[in-house]
């Protein structure tokens, strides 16, 4: 599979961080900054124009994440700035968030219901993803599925809710 530059980014960050042992670190401080760029239109917008100047970024990025993040994520920061990499900057930051789970050994998943799972379920459904390890699970309140589960991890869907039952009952007798 060819390596897009988002992620080559993303490598080259995570491969730093991990040699300067601040892995833990850079990694709260990309999920700040990934937040903050899909919360804050204005910014988003900012970086993704050409026509703003690569000062006026540096000088806004600084403004906004100086005090905030430890310095290898600023020259990182400072780094696609240079190269002109900033439209990537959200694409490089999924990219960090996965290499980190996937390091750490966390699965990523989410689980839509129909209405707000107990505490039981919800350690049940984290042991049967991953037995032996921790599970990052998002949870999705969707009260359209009736009934049920959907459950997606590891890039595979598990659907057991009743809307999709009903679909395959009626797609049965259409035949």
């Amino acid at each position: 599979m060819k390596e897009n530059s988002s992620s080559r980014y993303a490598k080259a960050l995570f491969e730093m961080s991990l040699s300067e042992d601040k892995l833990d670190v850079v990694f709260s401080n990309i999920e700040l900054i990934f937040s903050t760029l899909e919360l804050k239109k204005e910014l988003f917008n900012i970086v993704h124009n050409p026509t703003i100047s690569k000062g006026v970024k540096s000088k806004m990025f600084n403004k906004a994440f100086g005090a905030h993040v430890d310095t290898l994520t600023m020259r990182f920061l400072m780094l696609i700035i240079q190269r002109s990499r900033e439209s990537l900057l959200l694409q490089m930051a999924k990219s960090y968030i996965d290499l980190y789970y996937q390091h750490k050994g966390i699965v990523v998943a989410s689980v839509t219901s129909a209405k707000r799972l107990n505490d039981s379920d919800r350690l049940a459904i984290k042991d049967k993803i991953n037995p032996n390890g921790k599970v990052k699970l998002t949870e999705i309140v969707d009260s359209s599925i009736l009934g049920g589960l959907i459950i997606n991890a590891r890039g595979k869907q598990y659907n057991t809710s009743i809307k999709k039952q009903i679909n395959n009952i009626k797609k049965v007798f259409e035949l």
